[in-house]
């Protein structure tokens, strides 16, 4: 159940910090005449993945409240929300061999491998939600 609960804390600071520093970003580069939404200046794929960042962010707020409360939805969303950080961050490290990055984003993918598979493990292993009358 303490893995539950520290992990649940930690997704909801790391989510939440992440949602409420990429909003307002988002909504001026949305908002901006030259190269808004409505200019064609970037694609649809360029809109679609920074919607997709901002609700992936929502959705870690989602399942880690849920993993504070010991719910089984908490545990499937962050199944969910785990897998695709993991896959995220091994892209980002396979992609890193081609394109130079700064170390610091190399740690914080090495982080969010090691975070997503933590998590994994917790919703895998541990079920205190089962256990819970």
């Amino acid at each position: 159940m303490t893995h539950f609960r520290i992990t649940g804390a930690i997704w909801l600071v790391l989510c939440l910090t992440g949602a409420a520093a990429f909003a307002p970003h988002l909504w001026s580069i949305v908002v901006d005449r030259q190269h808004g939404i409505g200019t064609g200046f970037h694609g649809a794929a360029f809109w679609l993945l920074q919607f997709f960042v901002e609700a992936f962010l929502l959705l870690g707020v989602v399942a880690a409240s849920g993993l504070l409360r010991l719910k089984r939805w908490g545990a499937i969303c962050m199944r969910v929300t785990a897998v695709l950080l993991l896959l995220y961050c091994l892209i980002f490290l396979f992609i890193s061999q081609y394109v130079e990055f700064h170390i610091a984003w190399l740690g914080e993918s090495l982080f969010g491998i090691t975070f997503a598979a933590y998590s994994l493990f917790v919703v895998w292993r541990f079920k205190p939600y089962d256990h819970a009358a």
